[in-house]
């Protein structure tokens, strides 16, 4: 499913409550080699998610074509994860304060053929 801004922007209404200072994420997702690629990018709320096998709550945008991600987010510390088809997962840990507004990160996707026949079993 291919999220769109409308999709994005009900989501952020749900994850910064109305009043507090937002925060952003902003994220670029690249192969071994520097190009960029189009992944998604799910954000937890380190705070309140429960450590357990399976899906959790949180907020999904994609990366695309050009690999560039956006959230905003109320201030807080949240898990990251990057997955695309072909490539190992990649998580990163991001606090953020109404003093850092803005936390940028890269992520460097390590290629991973068997997590193509994953997605089939």
């Amino acid at each position: 499913m291919k999220f769109t801004y409308l999709h994005v922007a009900i989501l952020l209404a749900l994850v910064v409550p109305e009043g507090l200072s937002a925060a952003t994420i902003r994220g670029k997702v690249i192969d071994p080699v520097g190009a960029s690629i189009d992944a998604y990018v799910f954000v937890y709320d380190n705070s309140s998610h429960p450590r357990i096998n399976g899906p959790l709550p949180g907020l999904t945008t994609v990366a695309e074509a050009d690999g560039k991600f956006t959230v905003e987010v109320a201030p807080g510390v949240y898990d990251v994860c990057i997955f695309k088809a072909g490539f190992t997962a990649s998580c990163r840990k991001v606090r953020l304060s109404t003093r850092d507004a803005v936390a940028v990160q890269t992520f460097k996707m390590k290629f991973d053929p068997s997590s193509i026949w994953k997605e089939f079993e």
